[in-house]
């Protein structure tokens, strides 16, 4: 295996990874996230904010999105060019989980959110660019996390 590089000159790669929706999976998909960021050239810091941010939208997309159905898996696509490092974490849910808007930190603070929900908050704080993609008939909900070395 070549080691990644954050050179403008790198091709753009990708590596898709299949976990099935149980909980404990999403270990593989916060451990490659480290790998990945810390092969580009993050920070220490940033290659943890990418490896929770991963690891939290896993766990949405195993828990929420595919009602841990462990038949039912969860795809994670990352995708490595210069100087960045974007996956996209999708289920084969429904999407009801999201129905409510994000909520924001004053809301939490102010208890109009309820106590979870955490998740899609603290993916927005830990990354660069992040996008939630509502689900078009069976393709499921997508995430998209992005960071900049």
């Amino acid at each position: 295996m070549t080691a990644l590089t954050g050179t403008s000159t790198m091709p753009t790669r990708r590596c898709h990874l299949q976990i099935p929706s149980e909980l404990g999976f999403e270990k593989v998909a916060r451990e490659m996230a480290w790998t990945v960021a810390q092969g580009i050239g993050l920070s220490a810091g940033k290659c943890e904010d990418f490896r929770t941010a991963v690891c939290e939208a896993t766990l949405n997309a195993i828990e929420h999105g595919n009602q841990l159905n462990p038949d039912t898996p969860v795809d994670l696509t990352f995708e490595v060019a210069a100087g960045r490092v974007e996956v996209v974490i999708r289920d084969r849910g429904d999407a009801s989980w999201q129905a409510a808007s994000c909520p924001t930190i004053v809301d939490k603070v102010e208890g109009k959110a309820r106590c979870r929900q955490m998740g899609l908050l603290l993916m927005q704080a830990l990354v660069d660019e992040f996008k939630l993609e509502k689900p078009r008939a069976d393709l499921g909900t997508r995430v998209h996390l992005v960071m900049y070395v």
